[in-house]
């Protein structure tokens, strides 16, 4: 009967706590950042941010390491009508021997 219960935790309890981790919402004056979080408060994982500025609005959606936005979609739109939309994707910098 244990390994019943342990199934049901496994299959269906665990998926709904382990997403709930990245429903974490940190504002500031001018930003709204919304996805997941690491243990000091940063942005880190699956996030969407929201900047404004005086001219336009930046929307960065994808994945966040640390607090800086690695990969995913990036989004300007600027008050004329004007809109950009950039794809970025993680890549690697450091050079192997």
């Amino acid at each position: 009967m244990t390994y019943n219960y342990q199934l049901f935790f496994y299959l269906f309890l665990l998926p709904f706590w382990v997403s709930s981790q990245c429903n974490q919402t940190l504002e500031d004056d001018n930003s709204i950042y919304v996805g997941c979080l690491n243990f000091e408060g940063i942005p880190h994982g699956k996030g969407k941010l929201l900047i404004t500025f005086d001219d336009q609005t930046q929307t960065q959606e994808g994945i966040f390491e640390n607090g800086e936005f690695l990969s995913g979609e990036f989004i300007v739109d600027f008050l004329d009508g004007e809109k950009k939309n950039n794809q970025l994707c993680e890549f690697s910098s450091g050079i192997n021997i």
